[in-house]
């Protein structure tokens, strides 16, 4: 099938699982060519204040590229949506193919599911998406706003909270650690997370149910 701009031609339209899957291959391809022409690029003549221009611009990408990751990770872990490839065995443990194509250990990948399972929406066999967990962190993610240096510092200060503390003060915590995730880096937003729950908990009062969850916490 020959496409315009990443689109079927008009008498080729393809079914709607097979366009969108056509489409997102293209602007892959599209990104691929783009990375290609930047690695072939002069940068030994562009001055030091536009290699940091650059600098902030591709760690703001890689980071976008990992939202997008955590997205599919996220849409992987759903109820299934449709029929999947053929070709793929019908007893393939998913967590191996992804390890084997992507080439990360297996506790990464585990990694990437839990965060996805925070961060993105979550498809429901009927009625619509559930809303993710960390809906501030959610946005900064897709955005380019912060990594996963700060993921990891945003997500240990929420769950080293107490029970107790009300939700809307969890969503307020939330909206600070972001805010400056978004500002700061992640040693910066740690030591403010000490902070929020040296003010939500001031007695350092924890329940053996708290207590349990803290010592699984990595």
């Amino acid at each position: 099938v020959r496409y315009v701009g990443g689109v079927p031609e008009p008498d080729q339209v393809l079914p709607p699982a097979a366009a969108a899957r056509a489409a997102i291959r293209a602007d892959l391809t599209l990104i691929d060519d783009a990375q290609a022409r930047l690695r072939c690029a002069d940068t030994d003549i562009v001055g030091n204040a536009f290699r940091v221009e650059v600098a902030e611009r591709l760690e703001t990408q890689h980071r976008i590229n990992r939202g997008l990751s955590y997205r599919i990770f996220g849409e992987i872990a759903d109820p299934a949506d449709g029929p999947d490839d053929p070709r793929l065995p019908a007893d393939t443990k998913i967590t191996n193919l992804l390890w084997s194509r992507l080439r990360i250990t297996r506790g990464e990948v585990r990694r990437r599911f839990r965060i996805a399972a925070r961060i993105r929406p979550r498809r429901n066999l009927t009625g619509p998406p559930a809303p993710p967990e960390l809906p501030e962190t959610a946005a900064a993610v897709e955005d380019g706003r912060i990594g996963d240096d700060h993921i990891k510092a945003v997500t240990k200060a929420l769950d080293e909270l107490p029970a107790k503390v009300a939700p809307a003060d969890r969503e307020a915590a939330e909206r600070t650690l972001v805010r400056h995730a978004s500002e700061q880096d992640a040693g910066f937003v740690t030591a403010l997370g000490h902070a929020i729950a040296d003010h939500l908990n001031p007695d350092g009062n924890f329940t053996d149910e708290d207590r349990a969850r803290r010592r699984n916490l990595v």
